[in-house]
């Protein structure tokens, strides 16, 4: 029963964090209205959340190897109900926006930690498994998110959005606190606070950097961001190179198959970066559905995603899980070009069978890369490890959406499709590089 429940705060854990991603972009428009603020201005109301958990994953994670997995993922529930509480109660922009930055530290606090309580849950040959669940948690919510806000907007005002959070968060951080299992200190080192801000700078004046380039007024403006984001990496590099147990995990990425796992993760997010902001435009555009129909012929892939997930980590505990991620993303990348490819007159069943074999392929490849990157770093690590998981899945979303906007700016009538066939390619290089695991050492 214990392990039910320390199960299901992790569930909710990622639930919220979650939903806090997909649900807040649809209600956008009304809180714009709401606040008498422009398009251009609400968009800071989900780039704060995302910048923030960006910059705090890491920082996190190692934090939790000093101090214990279970404190911080306690502390990030807590901040993260906090600050619903916060968001819920605000009526202008720059609280909000406040409000919602500190939520995206408690969602770090919850995400740079879940798969190492995972891992102190469940045996290694049960990882799979385990992974699997949580990916199928990750699919249903972020799929369910756009359906949720429009109930809630349907019933009461925006606000609520962020105040349904308060008591399922308290109810996780209760179970959490009683049931999930306490780590000592992984490591003896002590937190370095200097390093800490230099990679919170990196980091988020990296993705920031990535961001602004695909719509910067100045064809170098988004450089200054990315030269800043590069000197910090190579201070934080210089000053912890005596380091075992470094902020910024390059003894990690030393690990040829954690490093690979790592990679493959980025290029499969930048696919699905370029898809989730391509497909939609060109069903609007090019294939004239409405607002609705959209979000409707989405459905298959979140939907498939959500059912294979599961299987998919039952049988990487049972098969090479290279192959398993190989065969996915090539199965992705045969969806992608089929949804390129798109003539004007498509039914509604010729381009919902096409996402359906997309959510198919990811699914396919989410629980098993999962478990890979779980596995492949020593136990002391394994809070880093951890972090590094939904660090690389935002990198990856973030070069995709840049990617895809880039594409946009330059061909605004074929960049939709240039930039798929972009995703055809990012998901052939994942391919490629699961491959190369293929033989080497993955469990520590």
């Amino acid at each position: 029963m214990r392990k039910i429940l320390a199960i299901s705060t992790l569930i909710i854990g990622s639930a919220l964090a979650t939903l806090d991603i997909s649900a807040v972009n649809i209600a956008l428009p009304t809180i714009s209205q709401h606040l008498n603020i422009t398009a251009e201005q609400s968009i800071w109301i989900t780039s704060s959340y995302q910048l923030a958990m960006v910059a705090m994953l890491l920082p996190l994670s190692a934090l939790g190897d000093r101090i214990g997995h279970k404190n911080i993922y306690l502390i990030g529930l807590l901040l993260f109900v906090f600050a619903s509480l916060l968001s819920g109660l605000s009526n202008s922009i720059l609280t909000l926006a406040l409000a919602r930055f500190v939520q995206g530290v408690g969602a770090a606090g919850i995400l740079s930690v879940s798969t190492a309580l995972f891992r102190m849950i469940f045996s290694a040959e049960q990882m799979g498994r385990a992974q699997g669940l949580n990916a199928f948690t990750v699919a249903v919510f972020f799929s369910i998110g756009p359906v949720l806000t429009s109930l809630i907007l349907l019933i009461a005002d925006w606000h609520w959005l962020f105040l349904i959070n308060i008591p399922f968060g308290l109810l996780a951080a209760s179970m959490a606190y009683f049931c999930l299992p306490y780590n000592d200190a992984m490591t003896i080192n002590s937190f370095n606070y200097t390093n800490a801000l230099l990679l919170i700078i990196m980091l988020m004046s990296g993705v920031y950097g990535i961001t602004e380039f695909s719509h910067a007024t100045s064809g170098l403006k988004f450089l200054n961001y990315i030269v800043i984001s590069l000197l910090c990496l190579v201070i934080l590099i210089w000053r912890e190179r005596l380091d075992l147990n470094p902020l910024f995990p390059v003894d990690l990425l030393r690990i040829p198959y954690f490093c690979i796992s790592v990679i493959t993760s980025i290029f499969s997010y930048i696919a699905q970066g370029i898809a989730f902001i391509a497909i939609p435009f060109l069903l609007h555009e090019y294939l004239g559905r409405t607002v609705i129909e959209i979000g409707l012929l989405f459905t298959p892939w979140p939907v498939m995603n959500a059912m294979i997930a599961p299987l998919a980590g039952y049988f990487a505990d049972k098969m090479s899980v290279s192959l398993l991620c190989c065969v996915g993303l090539i199965i992705l990348a045969l969806g992608l070009g089929e949804i390129a490819q798109l003539e004007s007159d498509a039914t509604n069943w010729n381009v919902g069978w096409k996402l359906a074999i997309c959510g198919f392929g990811f699914g396919l490849f989410q629980s098993p890369n999962l478990k890979a990157l779980s596995l492949s770093a020593p136990l002391s690590r394994m809070g880093s490890a951890s972090g590094m998981i939904p660090t690389a899945r935002l990198l990856g979303l973030a070069l995709g959406s840049a990617l895809i906007a880039t594409c946009l700016g330059f061909d605004p009538r074929h960049g939709v499709t240039i930039g798929l066939w972009f995703g055809v390619v990012f998901a052939v290089l994942g391919a490629v590089m699961s491959a190369l695991r293929l033989g080497l050492r993955n469990y520590f």
